[in-house]
């Protein structure tokens, strides 16, 4: 298990909390708050978030409006991370790095979200994600991109292997551990893809339209809803609106999923950040509580100015600022967004010695521009014992007989491969993870611990018969 970091967080308190509160039903009537119809809801501190909301408005108020600009919109995909925020320089504030689990060196390959679920077990869950949020803090990453669950609704979505398949109530066991987990290592967590996010086809993004998702109000707080919501009391301190429509209006310009479900029913107190590119308007988004916008350009292949408080390739950029400043837009809702921002910064305690990004997902090398820009950090630790753990015990053995399963069937049916990662549904390519692989020939017998018959560790033997 990974080592916790001085920043204020204990996981095992939090565990407990989770897993005690995840029995009760969320939205009873007892437990939702009353619901005024306004277009905003501002972030109020309650629970524990009380200081950190002090924090953030105190450093908010030092801000001029093009410095906030920074903060709510994305600096391209062309710095450190997927995702970049501008800078403060003269209050000494970097930024922020937004990434997923890929684009480094030296980092474990985890065990996929629905492998986690398969085991049933909430301590492994919570032990991936603080390992992973280990991984994540070490490499100076302020924002991990994850955890996802929607509900593999669309057997053929092509990323359900990130979630935990499509039962709610594991779904929101599995999210709420791993949040504990990551923001135990003062990371910060990000719940995705909020909501209605069934799948990769049609999705939208980058100027793409998207399809709708139509689900009855009371189907989506009984199912969709339910992981975000243990999400939310798990003290999740960001989320992600989807690429999709829901109800036939964007996720990312729905008030009434951003404001009357998310910061009021739930009383979220972090901030709402875009799927990349899926912002597609100043006002409605802003408006209906969306909080940043990522990566900030308008679409994949348009790139953005360096500088957000300028940019003009941007739905927000350097229109936000002039439509706090003209009055378009009230200031009062801008600094809530900044507000928000900086909230979950304090809340997971990134103002203490948080480690500063290094490394670049744009490339493997040590310099890139003429500037050093990886220093190659091993993060892994000793997580391997995690992960064969987690493999171990996700892993169901069915005997082969006719050629009945995987590959075998395919062959004896004359069926060539549909999906660019062979069989299987994925959205991961040989492409983008770089992985080299080829089949295994030869059959191993293997114990339930995950290892072989003759005592090696099956992983180890597999690889040693691919060369």
């Amino acid at each position: 298990m990974a080592t916790r970091p001085q920043c204020d967080r204990d996981p095992t308190n939090a565990h407990h909390r989770v897993i005690g509160l995840v029995r009760r039903h969320p939205y009873s009537p007892q437990h939702v708050k009353k619901v005024w119809a306004r277009a905003l809801e501002p972030v109020n501190g309650e629970g524990d978030w009380s200081a950190a909301v002090s924090k953030a408005k105190a450093f908010v108020a030092q801000l001029t409006i093009p410095e906030k600009v920074n903060l709510t919109t994305g600096v391209d995909t062309d710095g450190h991370c997927v995702g970049n925020s501008g800078s403060v320089p003269r209050l000494s504030f970097a930024g922020f790095c937004r990434v997923g689990v890929r684009d480094t060196d030296y980092a474990s390959l985890f065990p996929s979200g629905m492998n986690v679920a398969m085991t049933w077990d909430a301590s492994l869950m919570l032990a991936r994600g603080q390992a992973m949020g280990a991984e994540f803090r070490g490499k100076g990453v302020n924002v991990a991109l994850g955890p996802m669950m929607n509900l593999a609704r669309n057997a053929a979505a092509g990323r359900n292997w990130e979630g935990a398949g499509a039962d709610p109530f594991l779904a929101g066991v599995h999210a709420a551990q791993n949040i504990v987990g990551m923001q135990s290592q003062c990371v910060i967590a990000c719940a995705k893809h909020f909501a209605l996010n069934e799948q990769e086809h049609y999705r939208g993004g980058g100027g793409g339209e998207a399809y709708s998702s139509n689900q009855g109000d009371r189907s989506f707080h009984e199912m969709q809803l339910w992981p975000f919501a243990e999400s939310v009391r798990a003290g999740v301190g960001s989320v992600i609106c989807a690429y999709n429509r829901v109800n036939q209006t964007s996720a990312c310009e729905n008030r009434h999923l951003l404001n009357t479900v998310l910061k009021e029913e739930l009383d979220f107190q972090g901030f709402m950040l875009s799927d990349w590119a899926a912002v597609t308007s100043l006002y409605a988004s802003v408006m209906n509580g969306a909080d940043m916008n990522q990566p900030g350009f308008v679409a994949y292949g348009d790139s953005n100015d360096p500088n957000p408080a300028t940019a003009n390739n941007s739905y927000w950029g350097a229109q936000l600022g002039q439509a706090v400043m003209n009055g378009s837009i009230a200031e009062s809702r801008f600094d809530d967004m900044v507000v928000r921002i900086m909230t979950s910064y304090y809340q997971m305690g990134q103002d203490k010695n948080y480690p500063a990004v290094n490394f670049d997902y744009n490339t493997e090398n040590t310099v890139y521009e003429g500037q050093t820009v990886n220093e190659h950090v091993n993060v892994q630790g000793n997580h391997s014992v995690l992960i064969s753990e987690i493999g171990a015990a996700s892993t169901v053995l069915l005997k082969n007989q006719n050629s009945d399963l995987d590959y075998k069937w395919f062959n004896a049916k004359n069926i060539a491969p549909r999906y660019e990662f062979g069989y299987g549904l994925s959205y991961t390519t040989f492409t983008y993870s770089g992985l080299s692989l080829k089949a295994a020939f030869s059959s191993y017998s293997m114990n339930p611990d995950g290892s072989a018959a003759n005592g090696a560790r099956a992983a180890q033997r597999i690889l040693e018969d691919m060369g």
